[in-house]
């Protein structure tokens, strides 16, 4: 497998520009996730990476081969890649084995103890080689167009939304044993998602997109921990947003006095802080640096509860709303009165004068 290297890339569609001198490096055997709302550039930029979009500026590299700069672009079939789309597009007229076989040279299309390895690679059983697309399940068909991919053993591998059209319980199964297989196989992969917890589960690094240019790119625990901007932090999931007042290194919040992450503020601040920052306690017997809050509403997922609560102002009419996220079984009623404290360090933003929005 090949590093893959984005530099200046600009791309359009007539006159309007999609991507804006974007620059990205994927190390050799690592995963990279380019996270961004529907719009933002990320599937134009694997299509340039690919071959099948044309790069108005910029070049990209994989391995020690330049494939596209302008003037010059090495066609998609010879950039040694693999590619995975969301919807796997097997031949239903083919077999697995196949499928599979598909592109590689004629001598190596009969070679069942490739087609054998290769199914074992992505947590399939040999004997799945002699059945048709239609008698497998959504996910053992993204399992086999991913031994396809690899098949031909490319240098980078492209996943395109590639767990977009499963079912829940399908696509955290079917993402954990692909991760698996390209781990297995040393691959270099670049992945394009608009679903944070996909980004953030599978990849070694994250590319936040935004209108064309990437606002951040660093290690998964980093960048939802510290996002440059409150734009960014709500892309990554649930959000609780209060004003404050910075002192130094810390804040004054409705919820109290609390640590700031990175540089120290002054002054009016926005703060940002994740629902599992939020622990909730018994009223009775408070944590020190808890408030009184109110259970509004509970969410229930099973495995864990998202939990909608008030918290009261100084004045009768000032009320702060916060989520919390709990262990399913710690779920509490709503109208029941909970102590609640923040835990951990929290994000702060230059004061936008704008009201936070109510988190949910």
């Amino acid at each position: 497998m090949s590093r893959l290297v984005v530099e200046g890339v600009c791309a359009s569609y007539g006159a309007t520009k999609v991507l804006h001198e974007v620059d990205l490096t994927v190390e050799e055997g690592t995963t990279a996730a380019i996270l961004g709302a529907s719009g933002c550039g990320k599937s134009t930029l694997l299509r340039v990476v690919a071959g099948f979009h044309t790069a108005d500026a910029g070049e990209v590299r994989i391995g020690n081969r330049t494939v596209a700069r302008p003037g010059f672009a090495v066609p998609p079939e010879r950039r040694g890649i693999g590619y995975l789309s969301q919807e796997g597009n097997l031949f239903p007229h083919l077999t697995v084995a196949g499928n599979i076989g598909f592109g590689l040279p004629r001598s190596e299309r009969r070679d069942r103890a490739r087609t054998a390895e290769l199914l074992e690679l992505v947590g399939l059983l040999p004997s799945h080689a002699d059945r048709r697309p239609e008698q497998l399940s959504g996910g053992q068909q993204q399992r086999v167009a991913l031994a396809r991919a690899l098949a031909r053993r490319p240098e980078l591998v492209l996943l395109d939304e590639p767990f977009g059209s499963l079912d829940a319980g399908l696509r955290t199964s079917t993402r954990r044993a692909v991760a698996d297989a390209l781990s297995a196989a040393g691959a270099t992969v670049l992945l394009v998602t608009h679903d944070q917890d996909e980004a953030l589960s599978f990849a070694d690094q994250v590319a936040i997109m935004r209108a064309g240019r990437f606002v951040q790119v660093g290690p998964p625990r980093l960048v939802y921990s510290t996002p440059v901007d409150q734009a960014t932090a709500g892309v990554l999931g649930d959000l609780v947003m209060l004003t404050g007042r910075g002192r130094g290194g810390e804040v004054d919040t409705p919820l109290g006095t609390l640590p700031l992450a990175g540089p120290g503020m002054n002054g009016a601040v926005d703060v940002a802080l994740r629902p599992e920052q939020v622990v909730l306690s018994d009223p009775a017997d408070p944590a020190d640096g808890s408030v009184e809050a109110v259970v509004d509403a509970v969410d229930y997922f099973g495995h864990d509860a998202l939990v909608r609560l008030g918290v009261r102002g100084r004045s009768s009419t000032e009320r702060t709303v916060v989520l919390a996220r709990v262990v399913g079984v710690d779920a509490p009623a709503p109208g029941q009165v909970v102590a609640l404290r923040v835990r951990g360090q929290v994000q702060a933003f230059p004061h936008t004068g704008a009201t936070p929005a109510e988190p949910g």
